[in-house]
């Protein structure tokens, strides 16, 4: 006897082989459907939603321009006066000639004195810089 003989023929490998890509593609298809269908649905409850916010909104905007228009609205003339200056006033008169402001005359030139030149203070000499200390010797273990 021959344990390790195969009970399946190439034929019957073949049929299961078919079989098993032929249920692996309809579990694929079923995925997409299902995820495409969910999405749809989710669209269409967003767009509801959405529909439902924005009658809302014009139903509060109706309201409030029933209500801005059903209010009565006072005029109240208060009294006005206009306050205008003199030169203002003498300027708009009929006939005038603006007058021009008088430029003030420039300063003269002030007149240049000799000048001389003052001693800078003589430079300190520079000190020398201080000498490094020496480094310390390294320390020595006694290795106890």
């Amino acid at each position: 006897m021959d344990t390790m003989r195969s009970s399946l023929t190439p034929a019957h490998r073949d049929r299961a082989t078919t079989l098993l890509h032929t249920l692996t593609s309809v579990v694929a298809a079923g995925t997409v459907a299902g995820v495409g269908g969910a999405a749809g649905l989710a669209a269409r409850h967003t767009e509801a939603e959405q529909a439902v916010k924005a009658e809302a909104a014009r139903v509060a905007a109706q309201a409030a321009a029933d209500a801005l228009a059903a209010a009565a609205v006072e005029v109240v003339e208060r009294p006005a006066r206009t306050v205008t200056d003199d030169v203002i006033a003498a300027a708009a008169a009929p006939g005038s000639v603006p007058a021009v402001p008088a430029v003030p005359a420039a300063p003269a030139a002030p007149v240049a004195k000799a000048v001389t030149p003052a001693k800078a203070p003589a430079p300190k000499p520079v000190a020398a810089p201080a000498p490094k200390p020496a480094p310390k010797p390294p320390v020595v273990s006694s290795g106890s």
